[in-house]
């Protein structure tokens, strides 16, 4: 992973791109994210366990406000899912709605802000 624009890409196709085509190293004339041009240098590459032991580092800290906690604020979109269901129930107790996602984590957090709202749901993975 690239340090700064946080683009993941193999260890060997970093090293490629950092050698260049002239087969020498890259710091001298600079290389670039071949996804945001980006430019970056050997010590930019950060390894997939030095980023493992940056997140569990993060999460040994002081525990935050969770999606169980009711001062937890979830994403605007989540919220504003929330709001026009809400709404739209007044009108229409029989009011259905579908949310699709490929993300799970997407997922789970409407499926918390409809529990904390009282809102009845299902849910299919």
């Amino acid at each position: 992973m690239l340090r700064d624009c946080m683009h993941t890409f193999c260890l060997g196709c970093l090293s490629k791109l950092l050698e260049g085509a002239d087969g020498q190293s890259s710091d001298q004339h600079g290389s670039r994210c071949p996804l945001c041009r980006a430019p970056f240098a050997r010590k930019d590459i950060v390894s997939e366990r030095e980023m493992k032991n940056v997140v569990d580092e993060r999460d040994k800290g002081t525990p935050g406000i969770r999606a169980g906690d009711p001062a937890f604020a979830f994403s605007p979109k989540v919220e504003a899912f929330v709001a026009d269901v809400k709404s739209a129930s007044r009108t229409d107790d029989t009011l259905k709605s579908v949310v699709f996602s490929q993300f799970l984590g997407c997922l789970d957090d409407v499926s918390s802000a409809l529990a904390r709202e009282g809102i009845e749901h299902a849910r299919l993975d």
